[in-house]
């Protein structure tokens, strides 16, 4: 089952724990690299997690969320929104489990990446760059960067390990139990480097199918292995296939070295994609009569009450990849997919809650129906949410929520305008109000008394400017 926010519960368990320490320069890096792509509630919420992780967790310890959601004053649909930009950054793992106290979770915490490992990772430094601009980008990558200092003409003089301690021959034959018992300790915690991207879990890509492709060529297998990560991540922000995939290695190798050049691949496939929109070659892909397997078709769906215009919707939702689809919307607006669109659809897709139509039907309701400029990662996780919860499953289904929600939110829009009426004339004065009667003229009793009042005022009122 998908876990989503409703899922979770207040009063569901959770223990905290550090697979490594977090350091002051770890939470630098967190504040100037990872804040301005997850947004303050998600850094607030991993700085939360850090002073609660415990030396010594235990299951028994629990804490609920509700303390959570206390202190960073949110609901639980904004702490399951920071939780998964933690998890999709590399900053957080989490674990559920059932016991007889009830739901638990289990959050551990990662330090953030090195700056260098940081920049030098495409999707991270894109997205960083996308949140705060050229200039604020270069003032950090400044901060950042390490000093250097040419060494031409210089000998290395340092000592080595050996040159200046020396260690008992026999301890290193024969361990103490003590240094042999925390050395299993801490095998156990050894990290891997964190990849927002697991190439190995992708089961779209037939790795193996695609060195077999590249043998053919002269380029050096173990550098393509080395790259294994960025190939698969450009084949799953543009649905490349190995075939494809394996003309543009060859497109981007130089003949005379039999060298790829990383940044002309990625570059060719940007360009490509950024000059044409294809369509998408599925199994229930449009046959020649204008109908796909299940025999779905404009007059079929407009028997079922579709209009024309959401029918032709339906079935270009059902012949297109999102990242085409979404190109082909901001090409009919003049516009263009940006680096961050592309990364949000990507983890859109990888969590498998909608099929590719119901994923473009959600970019049309937003650019066309809403009519925004672009795909706002917020926007997109609570309409996300929203359908997820009313299993929205087909195209069809998609379109009836939008239906759903128009005339719910033209109803609320007539019941607020008359509110505000019968609230803005409830509180005009008296003799504004459409039913006023203008009263008899006053008798000397009243204009007496009036006079009276503002004597009494006069003689109260402070003398002077």
């Amino acid at each position: 089952m998908i876990e989503t926010w409703e899922n979770m519960s207040p009063k569901d368990g959770y223990v905290v724990l550090m697979d490594e320490k977090v350091t002051n320069d770890d939470i630098e890096r967190l504040d100037y690299l990872y804040q301005p792509i997850m947004g303050v509630i998600a850094s607030g919420l991993f700085s939360l997690l850090k002073g609660e992780a415990n030396q010594n967790p235990q299951l028994s310890n629990r804490k609920m969320h509700n303390e959570l959601l206390s202190l960073l004053n949110i609901d639980l649909a904004a702490f399951y929104e920071a939780r998964s930009s933690l998890e999709a950054l590399g900053l957080l793992k989490s674990f559920e489990k059932d016991d007889i106290m009830g739901k638990v979770m289990v959050y551990q915490l990662r330090r953030p990446l090195e700056a260098t490992d940081f920049f030098t990772d495409d999707l991270l430094s894109i997205l960083l760059w996308e949140s705060i601009g050229d200039t604020r980008y270069k003032e950090i990558t400044a901060r950042f960067a390490l000093p250097t200092l040419k060494l031409d003409g210089f000998k290395e003089i340092s000592k080595s390990f050996l040159d200046v301690f020396q260690v008992s021959q026999v301890h290193l034959s024969n361990k103490p139990d003590i240094i042999s018992e925390s050395k299993k300790s801490f095998l156990t915690n050894i990290k891997t480097p964190q990849k927002l991207i697991e190439s190995d879990n992708v089961d779209s890509f037939d790795f193996k199918f695609f060195i077999e492709l590249l043998k053919k060529s002269f380029v050096s297998l173990d550098e393509i292995n080395n790259q294994r990560d960025l190939i698969v991540s450009e084949h799953l922000l543009y649905d490349i296939d190995e075939i494809e995939m394996a003309q543009f290695i060859g497109d981007a190798a130089d003949l005379s070295t039999n060298e790829v050049d990383y940044n002309a691949f990625k570059q060719k496939i940007a360009h490509k994609y950024n000059q044409q929109v294809k369509l998408k070659k599925q199994d229930d892909s449009m046959n020649d009569d204008g109908q796909n397997n299940g025999q779905k078709s404009v007059e079929t769906l407009k028997k079922v009450g579709f209009s024309e215009e959401d029918s032709q919707l339906i079935l270009a939702s059902d012949a297109y990849s999102p990242f085409d689809f979404l190109k082909s919307l901001k090409e009919s607006k003049g516009g263009y997919v940006t680096d961050s669109e592309s990364y949000l659809l990507q983890q859109l897709v990888q969590r498998q809650i909608f099929t590719n139509s119901v994923i473009n039907i959600l970019i049309h309701y937003i650019l066309i129906d809403r009519d925004l400029a672009t795909l706002n990662k917020s926007f997109v996780d609570t309409m996300a949410n929203d359908w997820s919860q009313q299993k929205v499953k087909t195209p069809e289904d998609a379109i009836n929520q939008v239906r759903h929600f128009n005339t719910k939110k033209t109803e609320t829009k007539v019941t607020n305008q008359r509110q505000r009426k019968i609230i803005k004339k409830e509180t005009l004065p008296d003799w504004a109000k459409d039913d006023y009667q203008a009263p008899e003229a006053d008798t000397e009793i009243d204009k007496a008394a009036l006079q009276r009042q503002l004597d009494e005022f006069n003689k109260t009122a402070p003398k002077g400017g």
